[in-house]
């Protein structure tokens, strides 16, 4: 596979997602740092192969630049072009449009994504040590309530690929975890792929076990037309 899913989110009819290899099924490198100014090239063309594996070649990869802080972007393609999102700073994306990929990089700090089934709303977080610290999760599910009258017991959270404790001193996971459910989520609906990319660094890049010197990953969400 040249990314991985959540069997639960899968299901949920109204949204695409996933989480992207270090490679894909060919052997080729699958980076996807989009702020690699060396790599331009090579990125915006895997960008293309993301884009048409998952079936919407035409839709925008909307990023930020991400900081380690808990700023949320509310995307809002009929006031910003993805471009100038692309240059704005901040750790976390969520949206009501449809057709529009919300992109979060990672390599080892965790890719958050957030369902709200009843709104059809969703939001994608980056929750590093600093971000956690700063409760970004938090932060996100509050602006999801404000801007499209979300309730946490009716967000689904789906957590991808990250260093675990086994790898790292602090417990993302579990730090996360428990500030999900702090605002409401309700326990049942949080999901986790259980998946250490520093354990397991031939299949994700892991940013501390190769010592800074990797690529970077999508944790990716879509609400479909």
């Amino acid at each position: 596979m040249n990314y991985v899913t959540l069997p639960v989110l899968s299901k949920i009819p109204f949204i695409v997602h996933g989480f992207t290899h270090r490679k894909l099924d060919n052997g080729h490198n699958f980076d996807l740092n989009l702020y690699d100014c060396n790599q331009k090239n090579h990125v915006e063309n895997n960008l293309k192969k993301l884009t048409n594996l998952i079936g919407f070649p035409s839709a925008p990869v909307i990023s930020c630049h991400q900081v380690h802080l808990s700023k949320i972007i509310n995307v809002d393609l009929q006031k910003n072009t993805p471009q100038e999102i692309r240059k704005m700073q901040g750790d976390g994306l969520l949206t009501n449009q449809p057709n529009v990929i919300l992109a979060i990089l990672t390599a080892d700090c965790l890719p958050i994504l957030l369902i709200d089934k009843k709104q059809k709303a969703i939001a994608a977080i980056h929750a590093g040590r600093n971000g956690s610290m700063l409760f970004i999760i938090e932060a996100a599910i509050k602006q999801m309530e404000i801007l499209f009258g979300t309730k946490s017991e009716n967000l689904i959270a789906g957590i991808g690929p990250g260093i675990k404790k086994c790898c790292y001193e602090v417990d993302l996971f579990r730090a996360n975890i428990e500030q999900m459910t702090k605002k409401g989520v309700l326990k049942e609906n949080i999901f986790s792929l259980d998946l250490c990319t520093s354990c397991k660094k031939d299949i994700f890049f892991s940013y501390r076990a190769e010592k800074g010197k990797t690529g970077r990953m999508l944790g990716f969400i879509m609400i479909k037309n």
